[in-house]
């Protein structure tokens, strides 16, 4: 796409990285290989600690403070990665992953020697601060190295290496947590392995070109008062879902007060950016544009399915249909192998035709469909069926994963590509922490609620507290421990076991919707823009569209 020179976004006094010249073939399936390294450190880290997460709890005597594990780390790595999208406009990628990855070295060998429970904690944040470098980094430098039309059969590479990691983590994981009281450590070391490996990788074959200029005016550039007002307000909105309905009540004074600063504070953040920061962390004029706005609200959504697909789905074998662990964490196989083929299918057609609507099309639509058939799983379903449900969902959900990145990165010039893809990673992540703590509500809501139905010559069985500790550790009704509860075992045991079928049906029905969502605004609000093969600085988009689309950019650089 041409504009015209007044339409072009106007020079900004800070020099932003260059783009990396053509590479060979070689260099290409070297860089690439090291991004895939990337994203294999830092998702099977995450996926091998999910269903260790009840084990490290009792190791360390907090089995009901679990989830401060987990919400530790995606506080921090999800409040960074706005910062490290501009960071790495500012220095280098390589440089930034390099530090990144250190960073995620040293949490992870601080996480393997905690001696408690406030120290995993601890660890677990500094990890996070690493951590929410190395996907969204690794994907700007795809964008950096190839054009629009190649980078979907690229990126492919990357993402298969990433859904592997959601099929062989949680058995790794389950695994090691389960050999000793302290096997869990080797969770965290085995990250000292990758990440070592992986910064060796990115010094040896990225390529990427540093930023001439003196640091001191560097520095001056970075938006120090937006990073922390996002910092700030993501971290109290990512508490208070994570805690919310666990740690305290959602109509409890602590979830409305923790919850209303964290809206306030990200307010105040966006209006900062808008009217005071002068090389925003978002340049909120990118949103003028109907395309990035559309694409942000499927990614949203993708963002929700994808992370309650990938901690409830084991969860929901275990619980509701009494599988182990292992198998459970097993049934997610089907999901995440077939996924990886179609993430990579999903690239390779962007590439052959360049083209993504269509795929995101047919992938939202198999992928709500896929949700609507788990919806309707009950006690008597067949292995098989449950299988070729978990084949379709993964199928439908890993051929949205590259057209829908390309799809963002194409809606922006070369300039704004690492800002785009950081915001969205953060808007992906929020997402992820949206959905699970509304679908552990959901389950919660129903378990409470199939519990305190229990009754006995008109007075319930249970006591609040009871039933707090059957919510907290579900293999309670099979124990021993509670006269009260091995009395009513079997009608408890039931119950339960219905609760969980209801309360995860819900979840998928949930998903179904927004999936239907994500549909409708694809065919109606995100247009197909015309992916060159050659490298270009700005988007391709329909002759319909390049003037709107071209004041937009001139209004972005403006606020620049």
């Amino acid at each position: 796409m041409s504009t015209s020179s007044e339409e072009k976004p106007a020079s900004t006094d800070l020099s932003l990285t260059e783009r990396t010249p053509p590479l060979s073939r070689r260099k290409l399936i070297t860089v690439f290989l090291t991004c895939s390294a990337i994203g294999f450190t830092s998702f099977l880290d995450q996926s091998t600690l999910a269903v260790a997460l009840p084990i490290i709890g009792a190791s360390l005597g907090a089995s009901d403070q679990v989830s401060s594990i987990a919400a530790a780390y995606y506080i921090t790595s999800t409040s960074f990665q706005l910062l490290y999208g501009r960071l790495s406009d500012i220095w280098s990628r390589k440089l930034i992953l390099i530090l990144g990855l250190a960073i995620f070295f040293l949490g992870s060998l601080g996480t393997s020697l905690a001696k408690n429970f406030s120290q995993v904690i601890i660890f677990r944040a500094i990890t996070g601060i690493g951590g929410g470098s190395l996907v969204t980094v690794a994907q700007i430098i795809v964008g950096d190295v190839v054009s629009l039309r190649e980078r979907g059969r690229w990126q492919g590479i990357v993402g298969s290496a990433i859904a592997v990691t959601y099929g062989i983590g949680p058995i790794i994981g389950g695994h090691l947590a389960s050999r000793s009281s302290n096997s869990w450590r080797w969770i965290f070391r085995i990250n000292l392995f990758t990440s070592a490996f992986t910064i060796l990788m990115v010094l040896a074959f990225l390529p990427q070109k540093k930023v001439e200029g003196n640091w001191k005016t560097k520095l001056k550039t970075i938006d120090f008062f937006g990073t922390i007002l996002s910092l700030a307000g993501s971290s109290l909105t990512i508490i208070g879902l994570s805690f919310g309905g666990e740690i305290f009540p959602w109509q409890s004074p602590q979830f409305i007060v923790i919850i209303t600063l964290g809206g306030l504070i990200m307010a105040a953040f966006l209006l900062w950016e808008w009217k005071g920061a002068k090389l925003p962390l978002i340049p909120l004029s990118m949103f003028n544009s109907r395309m990035i706005k559309a694409t942000s609200l499927v990614t949203f959504i993708g963002g929700w399915n994808f992370y309650v697909q990938v901690f409830f789905i084991p969860s929901f074998y275990n619980l509701a249909y009494g599988y182990s662990p292992s198998k459970a964490a097993a049934m997610l196989l089907p999901v995440t192998v077939v996924q990886t083929v179609s993430s990579t299918l999903g690239g390779l057609v962007v590439t052959w035709r360049g083209r993504y609507r269509e795929s995101l099309i047919f992938g939202y639509t198999l992928w709500c469909v896929s949700l609507g058939l788990h919806s309707s799983l009950r006690p008597s379903t067949s292995l098989a069926q449950q299988l070729i449900y978990g084949f379709l969902l993964g199928f439908g959900s890993g051929l949205t994963f590259q057209p829908s990145l390309i799809a963002i990165q194409s809606a922006v010039s070369v300039e704004f590509m690492a800002v785009v893809t950081g915001v969205r990673s953060f808007i992906r992540d929020i997402a992820g922490t949206f959905g699970l703590a509304i679908a552990g509500s959901i389950i919660n809501i129903m378990i409470r609620k199939a519990l305190l139905n229990i009754t006995a010559n008109g007075q319930a069985v249970l006591s609040s507290q009871q039933i707090n500790e059957i919510q907290k550790n579900p293999s309670l009704p099979r124990s021993k421990i509670d006269p009260v509860i091995l009395e009513n075992v079997d009608k408890i045991r039931s119950l339960v076991v219905s609760a969980y079928f209801e309360g995860f049906r819900r979840v998928f029905y949930l998903g179904t919707a927004l999936g239907f969502v994500a549909i409708v605004t694809t065919i109606f609000f995100i247009p197909q823009v015309e992916l060159s093969a050659e490298e270009n600085n700005e988007t391709n988009l329909s002759r319909e569209q390049s003037t709107e689309i071209s004041n937009e950019k001139f209004s972005i650089s403006k606020n620049l």
